[in-house]
């Protein structure tokens, strides 16, 4: 079942050989020496990234994290699949998003929340009385699994509930920074078929009305962008890219999209999930680093999250450095490299420059 922890890194990313090996890291809690911050306007700076609760998952008790006092964090990412946070239809457990909120204010930092469907919504919205429709896709390793369409009405219905519940609990909140746009591929990123899922999704796709997987899969993602930004109209909202499918009019789209929803809405984000060290991660001439320096030139909100933790110094610098120079204002970093010590002079630094933004 955990498969889909590591599909995504499979297909965006393609093999590991050739990377550097990932060794633990000693972590050193960081002591609090709170220090003036540049007021933020379009920068975000460093996110920590709470690592995200899967369903049947206890809930954890977010004040014992480091990162409320470590300060060289500026912003506290908490995520839960949507199978975790409604379980049962209408009821939604709001607790440990609270949690974070009133942490955040506690402390004077900012929170992100991110809510994932896909292979990860509950399963009860493929029953009566939803009845949302189902595409069965695979992963790398030819396993299957089975995602609602982005494009169906009955799933738009209860999805668009949560996210607009979402929105008015905490969207006004100062200490809320951003949101992640999900439901449009297999978790928040943008992948939605593999080689062998493509001809069946354009008969499903042409069962419905449409000419194509693709032109389907562009409707459904116009429809979550205009979702979220009427979910959260004065915060920063992130579409997460990958290419959703990988024939050409997988990279067509996703260029169509994201450029449509950075015409409309102008806290239309854009992320990518590939940052690391070197020059393939991500490659300079890939969709995901066009896109950030495009919408980045555009006075978009532009962000990356790190592929892996970071093993070392020099791979933390030249990961950052990169980042920035692409036009990231805000980068999201695992826990374990949060809370290590020896990052937090380049944190100080990657701060400063993307908080300026």
């Amino acid at each position: 079942m955990k498969t889909r922890t590591f599909f995504l890194i499979t297909l965006l990313c393609a093999a590991l050989a050739g990377l550097p090996s990932i060794h633990a890291n000693t972590i050193i809690r960081p002591t609090p020496t709170p220090r003036p911050r540049p007021t933020l306007n379009l920068g975000i700076g460093l996110a920590y990234m709470v690592p995200s609760l899967h369903a049947g998952d206890s809930e954890p008790d977010l004040a014992t994290l480091p990162c409320w006092t470590n300060p060289e964090v500026p912003v506290v990412l908490v995520r839960a699949e949507w199978a975790w946070l409604e379980p049962v239809q209408g009821q939604i457990n709001w607790h440990y998003f609270d949690s974070a909120l009133q942490l955040a204010h506690d402390h004077r930092k900012k929170v992100a929340l991110v809510v994932t469907a896909g292979v990860t919504s509950p399963s009860w919205i493929f029953n009566p009385p939803t009845n949302a429709e189902q595409l069965t896709v695979h992963d790398a390793e030819g396993n299957a699994m089975v995602i609602p369409v982005p494009w169906d009405a009955n799933f738009q219905s209860v999805w668009g509930n949560l996210v607009q519940a979402l929105g008015a609990r905490y969207g006004s909140d100062p200490a809320f920074i951003y949101a992640d746009i999900s439901g449009l591929g297999r978790e928040h990123e943008t992948v939605f078929v593999s080689e062998e899922d493509v001809a069946p999704c354009n008969a499903k796709a042409q069962t419905d009305g449409f000419p194509s997987c693709m032109a389907a899969w562009t409707a459904g993602a116009e429809w979550g962008i205009d979702l979220f930004h009427a979910a959260f109209p004065s915060k920063s909202f992130f579409f997460v890219g990958a290419v959703p499918s990988p024939e050409q009019d997988g990279i067509g789209a996703l260029y169509a999209v994201v450029r449509w929803g950075a015409a409309k809405y102008a806290n239309f984000g854009f992320k990518n999930c590939g940052l690391w060290p070197g020059n393939a991660w991500p490659p300079a001439n890939s969709p995901g680093t066009l896109l950030v320096q495009e919408l980045s030139a555009s006075r978009r909100p532009t962000m990356y999250q790190f592929h892996l933790p970071i093993d070392t110094y020099a791979e933390m610098n030249e990961s950052l450095t990169k980042g920035m120079n692409n036009g990231a204002i805000g980068i999201e970093v695992f826990a374990t490299n949060g809370d290590n010590s020896i990052f937090l002079p380049l944190f100080d630094v990657a701060n400063t420059r993307m908080l300026s933004r």
